[in-house]
């Protein structure tokens, strides 16, 4: 009997409270990646989990002896709920920073998942940076203040792959390759040349 009635409570109270709505999420996307020096690459800062969204502003950190970043492309999420006000931040290479990646919608709002901005970069340096999100302000449509948990990147530079080297028979027999070939033509010059002689 009173196993009966605890599981008519559970039930109960499963029915009326409320589900746990997942986390608001801000994650650099993909979370890690391989490229090799030189190389120009992207990545994507996505949101999930979003409920009412008006507006979002966030840093992004960066350690500028391995990767350069080099623009900001806007994800159209936010956009999907109306005109928007944006900033692509401004971005500093020599202290490894893009400040105040910012945008806000005049009317409406969103909800759920969506990539807020793309940031292209190059790889300058061999070594491993962190790409960490920073200074996150998000605000619902009652303009209550957001706090979404980070999920940061990590990207790894390698060397470039080294150009192959002719192999050493080769490097030998170039010389003797060039100097058959210009004797052919010599012969062949010489050849034509003798029979236009004899034309005339």
């Amino acid at each position: 009997m009173k196993s009966k009635l605890l599981l008519s409570v559970a039930v109960l109270l499963a029915t009326v409270l409320p589900a746990t709505a997942a986390p608001l999420t801000l994650s650099v996307l993909p979370a890690s990646a391989i490229h090799e020096l030189g190389d120009v690459f992207s990545v994507d800062i996505s949101v999930s989990n979003a409920v009412d969204l008006i507006s979002y502003q966030f840093n992004l950190e960066f350690d500028p002896m391995f990767v350069r970043a080099t623009g900001v492309t806007w994800g159209p999420y936010l956009e999907t709920g109306g005109s928007t006000i944006t900033s692509i931040g401004a971005i500093d290479n020599t202290a490894g920073l893009i400040d105040s990646i910012a945008d806000v919608l005049i009317a409406g709002s969103v909800s759920g998942s969506g990539v807020l901005a793309s940031i292209s970069f190059e790889a300058i340096g061999v070594g491993m940076t962190n790409l960490n999100l920073t200074n996150p302000l998000f605000f619902d449509v009652n303009f209550v203040g957001l706090t979404p948990t980070l999920n940061s990147g990590i990207v790894s530079v390698n060397p470039a792959p080294a150009v192959p080297e002719p192999p050493t028979v080769l490097l030998l027999l170039m010389p003797m390759i060039a100097f058959s070939f210009w004797r052919c033509v010599a012969v062949w010059s010489s050849r034509r040349a003798a029979a236009d002689v004899s034309r005339t």
